[in-house]
C-alpha cells in the first residue's frame, strides 16, 4: 500500500489558481449569467480532476494486483518443480 501510495500521480499542484483577484471577480460581476458560464466550467474541471485521480488510482491498484497475481503463480509453479525434484531424486536413489 505504501508503494502504490508513492507511486499515485499528485495532481494537487495542477489545480487552477484561486487568488483574492478572483474572488473579487466573482463578489463584483453583475452579469449573472456570465458567473453561472464560468461556475459551470470549474465544475466541469472539477469532475475531470476526480475522475483522472481515481482512473490513476484504480489503474496502480490493478497493476500492483495484476504483480502480485504473477508473484505467485511463480511461486507455486518454483513450490510444484521442488517437489517433483525431490520425488525425481528419491526415486533415483540419490537421497537417503
Amino acid at each position: 500500500m505504501l508503494g502504490a501510495d508513492a507511486a499515485q500521480i499528485k495532481r494537487l499542484n495542477d489545480l487552477p489558481n484561486f487568488n483574492a483577484e478572483a474572488r473579487a471577480f466573482v463578489t463584483d460581476e453583475p452579469d449573472l449569467e456570465r458567473l453561472r458560464t464560468r461556475s459551470l466550467f470549474y465544475f466541469d474541471v472539477a469532475r475531470d480532476l476526480k475522475r483522472a485521480r481515481v482512473d490513476d488510482s484504480s489503474k496502480v491498484f490493478k497493476d500492483a494486483s495484476t504483480l502480485a497475481f504473477f508473484v505467485a503463480v511463480l511461486f507455486t509453479l518454483s513450490g510444484a518443480m521442488q517437489i517433483l525434484y525431490g520425488r525425481a531424486r528419491k526415486k533415483a536413489g540419490l537421497v537417503e
